[in-house]
């Protein structure tokens, strides 16, 4: 096509150099311009084939670029595949079940837990079906247990219900036991009994903490079963404060019961000063235990008990009743109930939760102690504790009781 463009511009170029020269000569030039014309008539014709092989090139290019695009978006795709497969076969070999920290029956518990099922039938094909069926009796074992333990639940409530109820009745049988012994006074004095005194000693007595009340009921117990008791045991304090404290715990507290009316008790008192006296401050009511003879050595030991670290505090002293009493060697005696049992020197409060406790109150075990010993309250032995029925830890925060 080059070649023939050529070729005609060649022509056309010789046409009009004559029609030039015909000009010059004078003669008449118009067949030679009607040979140029139609010489333009070619090239016009050259032209627009020209034009149209150029856009049917464009046309193939543009579909050749198409199908590139087109294999270069699938490429890019399959890229992507690859990448999400790799992905997913990382995922596949780091999954975990979530069953895998379970610890399953082992092949002899699992038939004996399921007895009906035949070792044909629970060997199965593959490992998968065979974990499955472990499952599944895993399942069905603690919906069990869990059937259990509602049952357990409600039989609980059931003997809480009836702990209730026999408690009300205990509780009013003791109006009717005061009323029948009011009304049997006369016999009582017609047959010269002691009750009163024992009744005015347990008046006093029933406003002990329970370890203390435990600790003299069990001292009481020993002294009358023994003919003759090598010691004597009695309540020291007063009823009134300890009326006082226990409605001040009844304030504190309104599920406390206490049965006694507020109209005996008029609350009288200063505020303490020392923080540390409010929350160390033990019962209104102690128990004093004089081992020996009157005329002789006597050790007295003093017995309190405290609400706030709840343990009981153990106080000796060495007396000679020769009309003159005074205290004897307290060390003597201190070291002697430090070594009554290995290792327990009354270094340390024996409770368990009492480090936590104090903390709430910002104070620590060592003040405490300290605070004890300046007060002249003794010290908290391990065996003072069990003798209340106080549960206690070792130095290796262990339980024991």
């Amino acid at each position: 096509m080059e070649a023939i463009l050529n070729t005609q511009f060649q022509q056309l170029e010789d046409i009009i150099e004559e029609i030039l020269k015909v000009k010059k000569s004078g003669q008449n030039s118009d067949t030679l311009r009607t040979a140029a014309a139609l010489k333009f008539v070619a090239l016009k014709h050259a032209n627009r084939e020209v034009k149209q092989k150029i856009k049917s090139g464009r046309d193939n290019l543009h579909l050749e670029k198409c199908k590139v695009d087109i294999s270069r978006l699938q490429l890019q795709n399959l890229l992507y595949e690859v990448s999400h497969l790799k992905k997913d076969i990382v995922r596949c070999e780091k999954f975990q079940s979530r069953d895998s920290k379970l610890v399953l029956l082992s092949d002899t518990e699992y038939f004996t837990k399921l007895p009906g099922i035949e070792d044909s039938k629970v060997k199965p094909e593959s490992e998968h079906y065979k974990h499955l069926q472990r499952l599944e009796c895993e399942l069905r074992l603690r919906k069990d247990l869990d059937e259990q333990k509602s049952s357990l639940k409600n039989s609980k409530k059931e003997l809480q219900q009836e702990n209730l109820k026999q408690h009300n009745r205990y509780v009013s049988f003791a109006p009717a036991l005061r009323t029948l012994k009011s009304a049997t006074k006369p016999l009582h004095d017609a047959l010269q009994l002691s009750l009163d005194v024992e009744w005015k000693l347990s008046a006093v007595v029933k406003y002990l903490p329970k370890p203390l009340y435990i600790l003299f009921i069990k001292l009481q117990c020993r002294q009358r079963a023994s003919d003759e008791p090598s010691f004597n045991v009695e309540v020291i304090g007063y009823e009134s404060e300890a009326q006082m404290q226990e409605l001040t715990n009844l304030k504190q507290n309104p599920k406390a019961r206490r049965d006694y009316s507020e109209r005996d008790i008029e609350l009288s008192g200063k505020p303490e000063e020392n923080p540390l006296n409010k929350e160390l401050s033990p019962h209104p009511l102690h128990i004093r235990i004089t081992l020996g003879s009157a005329g002789s050595i006597q050790l007295v030991l003093i017995i309190r008990y405290f609400e706030q670290i709840k343990c009981a505090t153990a106080w000796p002293q060495l007396s000679i009743s020769n009309n003159t009493n005074h205290q004897g060697d307290t060390n003597f005696v201190q070291h002697l109930l430090r070594h009554l049992f290995a290792n327990d020197l009354g270094n340390d409060i024996p409770i368990p939760g009492i480090q936590y406790d104090l903390q709430n109150k910002d104070l620590t075990p060592e003040e405490c102690i300290q605070y004890l010993e300046s007060k002249d309250f003794g010290k908290a032995y391990c065996w003072l504790q069990s003798i209340c029925s106080i549960p206690t830890v070792n130095s290796s925060l262990l339980y024991k009781h």
